[in-house]
């Protein structure tokens, strides 16, 4: 199953964390219903394959504690918040295209 995973972390972290989990297979978009596109997910939104939320969220926490920027002069990375969620359905609307169904 699929699961939706979105979360906080401390600046300068976002984007390494997020490089990271794509990396080890998470995805920053899902598939259109038709199949025909791929529909970006908000900034801190990622989707990955897992056995429930609970595993979705510790892959995520695995990928994100190994992330290092290679300087003490930011300090540790800070996992503020993060929630992992069955996906089910959803539907989406954005100024690209307004009304368009997402496949689960």
């Amino acid at each position: 199953m699929h699961y939706l995973v979105t979360y906080d972390v401390n600046e300068p972290y976002h984007d390494a964390v997020k490089k990271r989990c794509r990396e080890a297979g998470f995805h920053d978009f899902v598939e259109s219903a038709d199949g025909k596109r791929e529909i970006k997910l908000p900034n801190t939104t990622l989707i990955i394959e897992a056995n429930n939320a609970e595993d979705a969220v510790r892959k995520f926490k695995e990928q994100a504690t190994s992330v290092s920027l290679g300087s003490v002069i930011f300090g540790n990375l800070i996992i503020e918040k993060v929630v992992g969620v069955e996906f089910t359905e959803a539907f989406l609307e954005d100024n690209v295209s307004p009304r368009y169904p997402i496949a689960p």
